[in-house]
C-alpha cells in the first residue's frame, strides 16, 4: 500500500483548493490525487475543514517568507520597495483567490481554527503595513500612521477587487503605481496640514493589531476602556482651566461606570457624550466611541 505523508495531502489539496475552490474540492478528489482512501486522510485531518485552514496557513506562511525575501533585496530601496511590495501582494492574491480571498459565505469561516487563522493573518498585514509605511514616510507620519494604514488598507481591497474581476484592464503594476502616487498625496496632507483630527488612535490600532496576532476576538469593552484612557489623556492636556479639565475628567469617570453596567442608560451616555463632545479636542474620540456603544463594529464581540 502506497505510504504518503501530511504534506503531500496539504500540497495536494493546496492545488486543487488554489485551482477550483473549497466548494467544488471533495476530499474523495484529494484521495484519488494522491491514490490512498478518503479514510487515509482523515487521519490527518478529521474534517474538510480542517485541511482547508491547513492549506490557508501554509499559504499565508510563504507569502509572508516572500515578503521577507523582498525586504532582503539590497537593490530596492524606498519607493520602488514600496511598489514592490503592493505587486507583490497583488500578484500572490490575485493567484491564490480561491484560498486567500473567496471564503466571506463558506461554512469554513464557522471553525474555529480558520477564524483564528484569518484574525491572525489580518494583524500581521496590519504589522506589515504600518511598518511599511513607517519605513516609506519617516517619523513624521508617526501620530497619523493609523490613519493612513486603514486608507491604505481600503485602497488595495477595492483595486484588488478590479483586477481580480478584470475590470479596466488594469495592469499589476500600473495600479501599484496608482496607489504609491496617491499615498504620498494623502501622507504629505497628513504631515503638513497641521490637522490634528485622529480617526484611529494608536493605542486603540495597536491593540486590535495585537488581539488580531493572537487570534483572540477584540472585546467590545476592551475597546471602550480603552477609548475613555484615551479621552482622559487629551483632557489632562487641554489649554482649559484646571478646574474645567477636572470636570471633564469626573464626567470621563461617570461614563466609564455607566457604560460597565450590565444595563446602562442610552440617555444617560448621550448626554455625557454630548457634553464631552463640546471640546474640540475630543470630537473624533467621542464620535468613534459613540459607535462603538451604539453600533459595535463586526469585529468585536458582546463580551465586555
Amino acid at each position: 500500500m502506497l505510504r504518503i505523508t501530511k504534506q503531500e495531502i496539504v500540497r495536494s489539496a493546496a492545488k486543487h483548493f488554489r485551482e477550483r475552490g473549497y466548494l467544488a474540492v471533495s476530499i474523495q478528489e484529494i484521495a484519488d490525487d494522491c491514490q490512498i482512501s478518503k479514510g487515509s486522510i482523515y487521519k490527518f485531518f478529521p474534517s474538510k475543514d480542517e485541511l482547508f485552514a491547513e492549506v490557508f496557513d501554509e499559504c499565508q506562511q510563504d507569502y509572508f517568507a516572500r515578503v521577507d525575501e523582498l525586504m532582503k533585496r539590497l537593490e530596492l530601496q524606498g519607493r520602488e520597495q514600496f511598489l514592490q511590495q503592493i505587486m507583490l501582494r497583488f500578484q500572490y492574491f490575485m493567484d491564490h483567490k480561491f484560498i486567500l480571498i473567496d471564503f466571506t459565505e463558506l461554512p469554513i469561516q464557522q471553525n474555529e481554527r480558520f477564524h483564528a487563522l484569518r484574525m491572525q493573518v489580518r494583524g500581521r498585514l496590519l504589522m506589515l503595513h504600518r511598518d511599511l509605511l513607517r519605513h516609506t514616510y519617516g517619523p513624521d507620519i508617526g501620530p497619523h500612521l493609523p490613519d493612513l494604514v486603514v486608507l491604505y488598507r481600503a485602497i488595495l481591497k477595492e483595486c484588488m477587487r478590479w483586477l481580480i474581476n478584470g475590470i479596466g484592464a488594469l495592469s499589476v503594476r500600473e495600479t501599484a503605481c496608482f496607489i504609491v502616487e496617491k499615498l504620498d498625496v494623502l501622507a504629505g496632507h497628513m504631515m503638513n496640514s497641521g490637522s490634528v483630527i485622529q480617526l484611529l488612535p494608536p493605542s486603540v490600532f495597536d491593540a486590535y493589531m495585537n488581539t488580531m496576532l493572537s487570534g483572540e476576538a477584540l472585546g467590545r469593552g476592551t475597546v471602550i476602556i480603552r477609548l475613555i484612557r484615551d479621552i482622559g489623556h487629551e483632557i489632562s492636556s487641554l489649554p482649559a482651566g484646571e478646574s474645567h479639565r477636572q470636570q471633564l475628567q469626573e464626567l470621563a469617570g461617570l461614563l466609564e461606570a455607566e457604560l460597565a453596567k450590565p444595563v446602562f442608560s442610552s440617555a444617560v451616555v448621550n448626554a455625557y457624550l454630548s457634553y464631552l463632545g463640546q471640546e474640540r479636542e475630543l470630537r473624533g474620540l467621542v464620535a468613534q466611541l459613540k459607535t462603538v456603544v451604539f453600533s459595535p463594529l463586526d469585529h468585536l464581540d458582546s463580551k465586555a
